[in-house]
């Protein structure tokens, strides 16, 4: 993604995204930081991330989105010597 010109941080304590200013508000290094962005790839968990919304969702959206429940998912990686192992390549 880097060698595309996107900026990629890493590290960084998300405390807000406004949809509206396209801007994104983190912490890195005990440092607020501001950060204009046009797409934000997020990996919070949807019902972290709809806390750090502006504007405010809908309280309904907001309420279905707290409700969902999430874990931390480990993968490792085995590379095999064939084309395919099996046809089965998602977690849900």
């Amino acid at each position: 993604m880097a060698d595309a010109g996107n900026q990629v941080l890493l590290d960084c304590n998300v405390t807000g995204v406004d949809s509206q200013s396209g801007t994104v508000q983190c912490e890195r290094d005990g440092q607020p930081v501001t950060i204009a962005a046009d797409t934000v790839l997020s990996t919070i968990p949807l019902p972290m991330l709809v806390d750090k919304l502006t504007p405010q969702l809908d309280e309904d959206v907001v309420g279905a989105a707290r409700a969902l429940h999430f874990r931390s998912i480990r993968f490792l990686n085995i590379m095999f010597d064939m084309p395919q192992v099996s046809e089965n390549t998602w977690i849900y």
